[in-house]
């Protein structure tokens, strides 16, 4: 049965591309499926999606950390990310990430737009 389990999940470490042993794997895998479990997205909840995002920088997984930006693009917030590097940030997450999860990180940052004007329509 182990076995069976083992060859189970060495397709799917494949292809998540992330190295690591045994243990470091079984974890990464419960944090996937709990990023893909709607009862585990609570706020309150162990396995929220701050907490899995947390995880998958603490691993420096690139590929579940814009996983977790498309699918929940609000938890950009959690990263509490200096407003210095936001052009940084938003250059990498428009170029992996889908454009509305782009315009959802752009509406949640509203200190980056503070002093933005807009030009003045041109009269013809």
């Amino acid at each position: 049965s182990d076995n069976r389990n083992k060859d189970r999940i060495e397709p799917l470490i494949k292809i998540v591309g992330y190295e690591g042993d045994a243990e470091e794997r079984k974890e990464l895998l419960h944090y996937l499926c709990s990023l893909f479990d709607e009862e585990t997205q609570q706020i309150d909840d162990d396995f929220s999606q701050s907490e899995i995002m947390r995880y998958f920088v603490s691993i420096n997984w690139l590929k579940g950390i814009f996983l977790a930006i498309n699918m929940y693009p609000t938890v950009t917030k959690s990263l509490d990310l200096h407003t210095n590097i936001m052009a940084d940030f938003l250059s990498v997450v428009g170029k992996r990430c889908h454009l509305k999860t782009m315009s959802t990180v752009i509406q949640n940052e509203p200190e980056l737009l503070e002093n933005v004007y807009t030009l003045p329509e041109a009269h013809t």
